[in-house]
């Protein structure tokens, strides 16, 4: 069976840019089958094996040394990052996530036996050692953020591991980065010189992290020469990042645990990269607080919000308003034109559009965006009336070069009624609206603590016999920096 095709989340990727993507994920596969010594040679397979037929292999190769390039320059940075958990030379080692699970698992049916000697049995010594050391050396530290995780007192001998806990520069390259890449909202992308979306800040520690924010810019002014600089010419404030515990199940059966298959390794770092990036964008707009962190939408005081123009009034009542005044949230069209007032809201309140601009949407926003038609009299039916954009359907490249760089991700969905994401209340009982989010989104910041940790199911669940439950667990928070340079518009009708 073929692999699924790779998501389009970057508007002006050629088409040999985005098999570059599914080469790069299929890899690990790969290489263990032993026969493709050459990267031309994988490309070749695998264009072959997806019935890529008038692929630019040449082009593909090229795509495919810029985002090893990229993911490496990123994947270098955080190994050699010497805040939070370093260990010299631990960036030269290499992992295997999954070989540590299995013996996790062994470990867990297994709770009186010497881990030392599990990890052995299954391979994993070096895993071992390298997350004895960490426990060794930064315990008390790592007490702080992750409460209960580590025990206070041994139970079984020295070698016995009070918590699993696995850092960032043995993961970065197999799982941090590839978390970052398929994330919509982080999107790191290899085509763009290695940026994200929204701004990232790594190898966090401690119970809470706090960082300027700046609430009414820095201000510039000419001063005499024996004038002192007014140090409140800046509004400062501090935004803080709690660690917030964003886990997937990893699921190790018996047979894996004792067999160690050729593909396991790659499947169980391939499902906790899907689940853990999903689970990322899912936070970023719509995060709930509490044991989660506070998504955009969800303090609509702290960003603009923007009323689209009113279906079939007549009049474009749309503009930034103040979301508590608006009573009944009624139904908008947000086309292009809607769009330029929101950059425009932008730049009359000073906050200049920069590279991370973005609008992100529904996939079904953009779809109705792009054949959106115009009718020359009120009879006319609607699939004989011109596109308003374009002559035909156009591409996503030509319509990112009207709109500006945009994100489709399923997670803005796109049955919404009016207003409903921001709290808002409405009469409206069509369900066929979606947020579209704009602005620069490297104010938008996600924060990260070091390292992943694997724990069990703790006694709370019950599974069948044969299968031992983990819990990957990533620490991490989002916060904006600046809330006027993000905008959202609640109530962009999407019809089907």
């Amino acid at each position: 069976m073929a692999p699924p095709a790779v998501d389009v989340i970057n508007p002006k990727e050629t088409r040999e840019q985005r098999f570059a993507q599914l080469v790069e994920g299929l890899e690990n596969v790969i290489s263990k089958d032993g026969r493709f010594s050459k990267l031309e040679d994988k490309v070749e397979a695998v264009a072959k094996a997806q019935g890529e037929h008038g692929l630019d292999l040449k082009a593909a190769l090229e795509a495919i040394e810029k985002n090893k390039a990229a993911t490496e320059a990123l994947a270098k940075r955080i190994k050699n990052f010497k805040g939070g958990l370093y260990f010299p030379g631990l960036e030269n080692l290499e992992f295997d996530i999954f070989l540590a699970c299995a013996a996790i698992a062994n470990c867990i049916k297994n709770p009186s036996a010497n881990q030392r000697q599990i990890f052995e049995q299954c391979g994993a010594r070096r895993e071992f050692d390298i997350m004895k050391e960490v426990e060794r050396q930064h315990e008390p530290t790592l007490r702080v953020y992750n409460p209960g995780q580590f025990k206070a007192a041994q139970q079984v001998g020295d070698d016995q591991l009070g918590g699993y806990f696995i850092p960032d520069q043995v993961l970065s390259s197999d799982l941090i980065v590839p978390i970052y890449r398929k994330s919509k909202w982080i999107n790191l992308s290899g085509m763009e010189g290695g940026q994200t979306n929204i701004r990232v800040i790594e190898g966090l520690l401690g119970a809470s992290v706090e960082i300027p924010k700046a609430l009414s810019g820095v201000v510039a002014f000419w001063v005499g020469e024996e004038d002192a600089i007014a140090e409140s010419a800046m509004t400062g404030g501090v935004i803080e990042f709690k660690p917030k515990k964003l886990g997937c199940l990893v699921k190790i059966t018996e047979s894996m645990s004792l067999l160690q298959g050729v593909g396991f390794d790659n499947m169980l770092r391939t499902d906790m990269i899907e689940a853990l990036a999903k689970k990322l964008d899912e936070a970023v707009p719509y995060g709930a607080g509490g044991k989660a962190p506070l998504g955009i939408a969800k303090v609509p005081s702290d960003i603009k919000i923007f009323q689209a123009k009113q279906d079939g009034s007549g009049n474009d009542i749309s503009g930034v308003v103040d979301p508590a005044t608006v009573t009944d949230w009624p139904s908008g069209t947000l086309d292009q034109e809607g769009i330029e007032k929101m950059k425009l809201a932008f730049e009359e309140d000073n906050i200049d559009l920069d590279d991370s601009f973005r609008v992100i949407s529904s996939p079904r926003y953009f779809t109705w965006l792009k054949t959106l038609r115009l009718k020359q009299y009120s009879a006319q039916p609607n699939v004989e009336a011109g596109f308003v954009i374009g002559d035909g359907i156009i591409r996503d490249a030509a319509l990112a070069e009207r709109i500006g760089q945009f994100v489709r991700t399923n997670t803005v969905a796109s049955n919404l009624l009016p207003g409903v994401s921001i709290g808002g209340a409405t009469t409206n009982s069509d369900a066929k609206h979606t947020d579209v989010f704009t602005g620069n989104f490297n104010q938008v910041i996600l924060g990260r603590w070091a390292g992943i940790q694997i724990t069990s199911d703790e006694g709370k669940w019950k599974f069948a016999s044969g299968h031992v439950h983990l819990r990957a667990v990533l620490h991490a928070d989002v916060q904006v920096r600046q809330g006027r340079a993000i905008m959202l518009c609640p109530n962009a009708k999407v019809r089907a």
